[in-house]
């Protein structure tokens, strides 16, 4: 599991890129960014405020921190 605020996300030429931002908002010192990724998938990345980000430009992301869960197969 990554956490939205635990993702690095940088500019990135077209050849390079891992997704593309589909949706900007503005919350106060963040701004939440909707990235769609190659695969088809989305996700929210939190990013600091004032960055100039543009719809549909390419980007990167990275995990910064991410968590690792077990799993437990049922013993049933």
């Amino acid at each position: 599991m990554v956490r939205p605020e635990n993702l690095l996300i940088q500019k990135a030429e077209l050849s390079q890129y891992t997704g593309t931002i589909q949706c900007i908002n503005f919350i106060g010192d963040r701004e939440v960014l909707t990235i769609r990724l190659k695969s088809g998938n989305s996700l929210m990345a939190y990013v600091d405020s004032g960055q100039n980000w543009s719809i549909s430009e390419p980007v990167t992301v990275y995990p910064k921190q991410y968590h690792l869960f077990p799993c437990v197969e049922n013993p049933n």
